[in-house]
């Protein structure tokens, strides 16, 4: 599965990776070279204790490169991402200190321009890595395994799949995707590659874009239901609303959504 890798291994590399649990990290650990070593990080006890709420660094000795795909996504609030952001530079840092490539796995929404809160967070991680010179950031589309399922969205649109009415939003926000298998090449091209060798240390991740509508109904399945038209930025107004308000699941629905509707080259 590994592709282009810059340079011929001779001995094992050690690589530490965070979010081992993860939709990313689950497969990047399942696809780990067998001339590599990998070294998870989490809070786990087959893991080496770290945890994204604590701002110190891991107890870790030796590793020639981090990948970072770890990440609390969930309550989207300032306190959350703030530790995100904080304890995502001791892990920096720590890569800094010991000369180790850093690989940050960030996100199409980063950005700042963006009204999401996950992906202001995520840009301004992106910003530090980058001011590393071993510093890579893979900025991934919404991630879709072999079976279809694609992650952190994958819940939202199977809500909107059972609603009672079909949602027609005009125009309707494209989701760009890539593959699973993508993702976790690149993740290895980048631990195992010299970063000063690379063409760019942005690796922009997206196969295709798809309408949102699509990805819904391919999950409504065969039932019928009336449709109900409304204009994305209806669905705008209302997610700004609910962003700031304390209401739980819906604000962090209205993060996500605020994210994909400021993407560049979105209408409405």
């Amino acid at each position: 599965m590994l592709i282009g890798l810059c340079r011929v291994l001779n001995r094992n590399m050690k690589v530490a990776l965070t979010g081992s649990t993860g939709f990313i990290g689950k497969a990047v650990s399942a696809e780990t070279p067998r001339d590599a070593e990998i070294i998870r990080l989490g809070r786990n006890l087959d893991e080496i204790r770290w945890d994204m709420r604590d701002t110190s660094q891991p107890n870790l000795l030796e590793f020639d490169s981090i990948v970072h795909s770890g990440w609390i996504t969930a309550p989207r609030s300032a306190r959350v991402m703030r530790s995100n952001y904080l304890s995502s530079l001791e892990l920096l840092s720590l890569a800094q200190e010991r000369n180790a490539t850093f690989v940050m796995v960030s996100s199409q929404s980063a950005s700042e321009f963006t009204r999401s809160l996950y992906g202001q967070t995520k840009f301004a991680l992106e910003r530090k890595v980058l001011a590393y010179s071993k510093g890579v950031v893979l900025r991934p589309g919404t991630v879709r395994d072999e079976w279809g399922q694609v992650g952190m969205l994958e819940s939202a649109l199977s809500t909107l799949a059972a609603l009672p009415v079909r949602l027609s939003i005009n125009p309707s926000p494209m989701v760009p995707l890539v593959s699973l298998d993508r993702v976790v090449d690149a993740v290895w091209f980048a631990a195992l590659s010299d970063p000063f060798l690379l063409d760019s240390r942005i690796l922009q991740l997206v196969d295709h874009w798809e309408p949102l509508e699509h990805l819904v109904e391919s999950r409504r399945g065969v039932r019928r239901v009336s449709t109900l038209s409304v204009q994305t930025s209806w669905l705008t107004a209302t997610a700004r609303l609910a962003h700031v308000l304390p209401l739980g699941r819906m604000r962090d629905s209205a993060d996500s959504w605020l994210g994909l509707v400021d993407l560049p080259g979105q209408v409405g």
